[in-house]
């Protein structure tokens, strides 16, 4: 059981270490591609007009983002975390040890539980 949980522990760092490669190269990339777009609207204007251009394209994008964000609900958020809680439940029930599975499975369901009573 303690070798399952320590492989499920190292595959989540593998996971992690690459999601972080992965965002660090998009970043490095998007920073040569706003090099680049500022260099070709310096070339096409000037350099204060490329600076405002880019400067304002920044800025609609994090105001569209804003907006998303502040629209999401809370709904979203309880079946994510209810379809995680099913995922840990099931994949705790195809363990070796029967009685650990229905320990953490009654935990799950209390938490849930008690989750659902301080909403009301």
């Amino acid at each position: 059981m303690l070798n399952g949980i320590k492989q499920s522990a190292q595959r989540a760092a593998k996971k992690s270490a690459l999601t972080a490669l992965a965002i660090i190269a998009v970043l490095v990339g998007f920073g040569f591609f706003t090099a680049a777009a500022w260099t070709g609207l310096a070339l096409a204007y000037d350099p204060m007009m490329a600076s405002l251009i880019i400067g304002a394209a920044f800025i609609g994008v994090a105001v569209i983002f804003t907006i998303f964000s502040l629209t999401m609900g809370h709904h979203t958020v309880e079946q994510s975390s209810h379809h995680d809680q099913m995922n840990f439940t099931q994949s705790a029930s195809s363990s070796e040890n029967s009685n650990l599975s229905k320990l953490i499975e009654a935990f799950v369901f209390g938490m849930n539980t008690g989750m659902k009573s301080d909403q009301k």
